[in-house]
């Protein structure tokens, strides 16, 4: 197995997760574990942050109108490519 690190800057605006990275710098987000195959993707993440701002992240990831899973742009559940 190999690990490897990821380092992204955002502008404030780019992406509704990154932008609660930028206002609450003391939040901290880490990927336990990502697991691909050819159906799927899945992934376990720990925040540890504030309540509010937990509760503020909660509120964006678990938006299913927001596709937090797509790189470039951000796109909504009816603009994002069909995995049909």
């Amino acid at each position: 197995m190999r690990e490897y690190v990821l380092s992204a800057e955002y502008d404030r605006g780019a992406d509704p997760v990154m932008d609660i990275f930028i206002d609450n710098p003391d939040l901290i987000g880490r990927a336990l574990r990502v697991s691909v195959s050819n159906t799927g993707l899945w992934r376990v993440d720990r925040f540890v942050g504030s309540s509010e701002t937990l509760n503020r992240l909660e509120a964006v990831v678990t938006d299913t109108t927001i596709c937090n899973e797509c790189l470039g742009s951000i796109q909504t559940v009816a603009t994002r490519p069909s995995t049909r």
